[in-house]
């Protein structure tokens, strides 16, 4: 059993995956070795959390770079930006935003998700926020408790 899988196993999981083989193996349970098993996962969790470096802050801005390319290649290709063109996002609401995002979560939820659907998502959130002109009321966001 490699990590990921050892991850992805809760303790009582894991103790009853011992106990089987043990009992499989028709030796009587020996809970030392269970103990000392469930360390195991405990340390191998920990390395494998330990190379799993997470920058949020380098993570989101190589996101945003994405999404330049994405927007310019695809929405401003579509429906345009110069001033002989109308976009029809300046005459909606955040919480038309709000539903779009929906949409697509609801999509990737499913399965059926397509390749720019979390694009959409993340642009659709800026669209709600640039529109909503930073009161979130108008997306729907009414608890200023943060998280």
């Amino acid at each position: 059993m490699n990590a990921t899988e050892l991850q992805k196993m809760s303790k009582a999981g894991l103790i009853n995956h011992i106990m089987k083989i043990q009992m499989d193996e028709g030796k009587e349970v020996d809970y030392d070795k269970v103990e000392e098993r469930l360390r195991e996962k405990d340390d191998k969790i920990l390395e494998l959390m330990s190379k799993q470096k997470v920058d949020r802050v380098k993570d989101w801005k190589e996101w945003s770079d994405k999404m330049v390319e994405y927007i310019a290649k695809f929405t401003v290709s579509k429906y345009g930006q110069n001033e002989n063109s109308i976009d029809l996002m300046v005459m909606t609401t955040p919480k038309v935003c709000v539903w779009q995002i929906l949409k697509y979560c609801f999509r990737l939820w499913g399965n059926k998700g397509k390749t720019n659907d979390l694009h959409k998502i993340c642009h659709y959130a800026q669209l709600a926020y640039t529109l909503s002109k930073g009161d979130l009321s108008k997306a729907g966001i009414t608890n200023d408790k943060g998280d």
